[in-house]
């Protein structure tokens, strides 16, 4: 969740890293489209239509951090997964990812 977030944001701004955990809302039986709207929303109020973002998901944030990357491949230049399941379709979102031959903004890497 986003308190152990914290801690990895908190080493990101000490090397000027802007980040950001997405705190989602509870709900019983959410649907992935319901949590990827959040996510989708999320990304626009961090301007990622203008500057693409890294994102790191972590299980199901995993499986999101694919969708978001599958239906808006401008707004996302990278993605970080950690113990997800990769979606079917993820190779072709790599792929369209390195055909576009641009870099992902400088202040992602630490």
């Amino acid at each position: 969740g986003p308190w152990y977030w914290a801690a990895v944001q908190g080493r990101l701004a000490e090397r000027g890293v802007r980040s950001a955990a997405v705190r989602f809302r509870p709900r019983p039986f959410k649907s992935q489209r319901a949590y990827l709207s959040e996510l989708e929303a999320a990304l626009r109020a961090a301007g990622a239509e203008r500057r693409p973002v890294i994102l790191v998901g972590h299980s199901q944030g995993g499986v999101l951090a694919q969708l978001a990357a599958a239906a808006h491949p401008d707004w996302v230049c990278a993605a970080a997964l950690c113990g997800t399941a990769p979606l079917a379709s993820f190779s072709a979102v790599i792929r369209s990812v390195l055909a576009s031959g641009k870099p992902p903004p400088p202040s992602v890497f630490w």
